[in-house]
């Protein structure tokens, strides 16, 4: 007994989303308002535990250091196959070939083109250099955690995974290939202005001038690294639209609520089985 209420091993009491009162871990339907519920506490009602007290964008952040630092050890393990390293957006040299650099999964749109297309996926965790890793990073962890804030972990979740894909959708139609995380950070962009335009709050106004202020410089870096503006532009559109659908803050109505952890599932596991395909395409190079 937890507070007077039935409890068990399978977890902690938690809250009915129709009356706000506590209710055993185990429960399908509220003691107090009757009101059923087959999405149960643990890991079925919140995927986000997977990342445990990090949150998704976090893991995120260290997913893309640690695969970059995978690519390196396969181009120095093929060493003696290794062509001219490439460099990052800055110039700066890198630690692994072009060769590397698609086994890997980066968007090819001709390999996505003829079926490839978990690289939609992979190619946003993959980075060019040190210098774009770090950037990346660094935008990652400030705007996932506001973002986490106003949406909430789940949602901005599956904003993230949805914007970068349609980022690289937008660059496979145009037929320009490449990586990085920077479609999928712009998306968290266009979620921040879902949030003012759907809220009119103190914040509005300050998002809006934030969200200007780095689009401006997302197109002052176009004109002056080689980065793939098609890829912000679709990332930042995807964000926005899925935000706007989602709406800010946790899931209030409980069919929300199960659509918001499908859509979570659903994106964790887009991402790891584009990750077991790139491991085939490594392994099989």
């Amino acid at each position: 007994m937890v507070f007077g209420l039935p409890s068990s091993r399978k977890g902690r009491p938690r809250m009915c989303r129709a009356c706000g009162n506590l209710i055993g871990a185990d429960c399908d339907e509220c003691s107090y308002c009757g009101r059923k519920d087959r999405v149960t506490s643990g890991l079925l009602a919140d995927p986000m535990r997977i990342f445990g007290s990090l949150g998704a964008m976090k893991v995120f952040t260290i997913v893309n250091v640690a695969y970059f630092a995978l690519m390196v050890v396969i181009a120095r393990l093929g060493s003696e196959k290794m062509g001219e390293p490439m460099g990052d957006f800055l110039g700066v040299p890198g630690l692994f070939d072009f060769q590397t650099f698609i086994r890997c999964g980066a968007h090819s749109p001709t390999r996505v083109a003829h079926g490839e297309v978990w690289r939609l996926v992979t190619a946003c965790f993959i980075h060019f250099g040190v210098v774009h890793l770090l950037m990346n990073s660094m935008a990652l962890l400030q705007l996932g955690a506001t973002s986490e804030d106003l949406f909430g972990r789940r949602k901005t979740l599956v904003i993230y995974v949805a914007a970068g894909v349609g980022g690289n959708l937008v660059s496979q139609y145009f037929q320009i290939g490449g990586a990085g995380a920077s479609g999928a950070i712009f998306g968290l962009l266009g979620c921040f202005l879902a949030y003012a335009v759907r809220l009119r709050s103190h914040l509005s106004d300050a998002l809006k001038g934030y969200v200007v202020r780095m689009l401006v410089y997302g197109a002052a870096m176009g004109l002056v690294a080689n980065v793939n503006t098609y890829a912000h532009a679709g990332g930042f559109v995807t964000g926005f639209l899925v935000a706007y659908a989602l709406g800010p803050g946790e899931p209030v109505r409980n069919v929300e609520e199960k659509f918001v952890v499908g859509a979570s599932w659903a994106c964790i596991a887009i991402v790891v089985a584009s990750f077991v395909a790139a491991g085939f395409s490594i392994a099989g190079a």
